[in-house]
C-alpha cells in the first residue's frame, strides 16, 4: 500500500502582532460595560485597576500608527464617552526601522494639574549646572 505524497505547503503567513497598553479613567458613570466587553475581544489582560495590555496585528505596511488610529476609531464606535473620559494609549509607535515607545491621549487629555503636584521637595537649580546624566 503507497503512502499518499507529502504536502509542503507552509502555514498561511501571519503579521506581526505588536503590543499595546490602555489606562482608562472613565469615572463613575463610564461605560465600563462596553470597554470591558471590548477589551474582552481584544483577549485584553489586566495590569492593574485600570491599564490593561493587549496585542493587535500588524498591517501588511507595518505602520503601528494605523493600529493606534484603528483602536481610537473601535473605540469611538464600541464605548459610549463623554468629556470627561481619558483613555491614554501606549505603544511602539512609526515604520519598524524606527520603532519607539509612545504614549498619548486617545480620549481626553492631561489634566492641568497632577494629583500629585505640591507633595514633592522642589529643589532650585541654577541654569548653568549641568545636568548628571
Amino acid at each position: 500500500m503507497a503512502l499518499p505524497p507529502l504536502t509542503t505547503q507552509a502555514p498561511p503567513a501571519t503579521n506581526p502582532k505588536i503590543g499595546f497598553w490602555m489606562n482608562y479613567d472613565l469615572g463613575l458613570q463610564g461605560d465600563y460595560k462596553g470597554l470591558f466587553g471590548w477589551l474582552d475581544t481584544m483577549g485584553a489582560r489586566e495590569c492593574a485597576s485600570t491599564l490593561a495590555y493587549f496585542e493587535r496585528e500588524l498591517p501588511t505596511s507595518g505602520d503601528a500608527e494605523e493600529v493606534a488610529n484603528e483602536i481610537v476609531a473601535e473605540l469611538r464606535d464600541k464605548i459610549r464617552l463623554k468629556d470627561t473620559d481619558r483613555v491614554y494609549l501606549i505603544g511602539a509607535g512609526g515604520q519598524p526601522e524606527k520603532r519607539l515607545i509612545t504614549g498619548r491621549f486617545i480620549v481626553g487629555g492631561r489634566r492641568t494639574k497632577a494629583p500629585w503636584e505640591g507633595y514633592g521637595i522642589q529643589q532650585e537649580v541654577p541654569a548653568d549646572t549641568p545636568a548628571v546624566v
